[in-house]
């Protein structure tokens, strides 16, 4: 499976377990790259994240922080 892939099934889990549809992630995910607030990790932060591991091992990569808001009482046990 490809990293993307994986993400995107993590991602979908954790959404799932928040008591929200899928759609609020695929919406979010489609939206971000207009919205001015989507924060990007930085090519100083990437290159600190990926320490002594050389770049063709660990090439940059576009990450975005993703954040979500859900009421309490919606969690689904998992």
């Amino acid at each position: 499976m490809h990293v993307v892939e994986a993400h995107y099934r993590k991602l979908g889990l954790m959404i799932s377990g928040f008591g929200l549809l899928q759609e609020v992630l695929d919406r979010m995910l489609g939206t971000m790259s207009l919205d001015s607030e989507t924060y990007y990790l930085s090519g100083e932060a990437h290159n600190r994240w990926r320490g002594t591991v050389p770049y063709e091992q660990f090439p940059m990569r576009i990450c975005v922080s993703i954040q979500t808001c859900a009421r309490a009482d919606a969690l689904v046990p998992m």
